[in-house]
């Protein structure tokens, strides 16, 4: 976080890379994958960390019998991605300074994947926020669509 390097775009297909974003996670809710097969140019890495801390955080958050639903769309000139749970959702008071290093509802937590993600969208030229009036707790991540060579947008 102390150090932003700027992304390094490379052509993905959307569907296929969002299967495996969360490959390494442990075990818990399930996550549904809601996302085209068209491609666009985005760095996977850097977008990939922001999806995986996440996605890590709804698992977190989420009983084991619960849902995780990551869905993609391309939206004009952006693309958005949402990550939606069916947990507790997020208190109140940890609402405003949610982003923020070192905040954290979690006694093993770090307090650092949020404002890692945001940080990682934000290189990209976008956002990261919460959706207010959600079930659960619910993020859209919306950055520039970036097509990718002779790719049908």
């Amino acid at each position: 976080m102390t150090s932003r390097r700027s992304p390094k775009p490379q052509p993905v297909r959307l569907d296929r890379w969002l299967a495996g974003v969360g490959d390494d996670l442990p075990p818990g809710a399930v996550i549904t994958i809601n996302a085209p097969g068209i491609s666009l140019q985005l760095d996977s890495d850097m977008i990939g960390l922001a999806l995986v801390n996440l996605l890590r955080n709804a698992r977190q958050h989420t009983p084991a019998d619960g849902s995780i639903i990551v869905r993609a769309e391309h939206v004009v000139d952006r693309l958005h991605i949402s990550v939606r749970d069916n947990g507790p959702g997020i208190a109140l008071a940890l609402r405003d300074t949610l982003f923020e290093p070192f905040v954290t509802s979690r006694a093993d937590g770090t307090g650092l994947g949020l404002a890692i993600a945001r940080e990682m969208a934000e290189a990209h030229g976008g956002h990261l926020n919460l959706l207010a009036g959600e079930q659960g707790a619910a993020f859209l991540l919306d950055i520039p669509w970036v097509p990718a060579p002779g790719a049908w947008v």
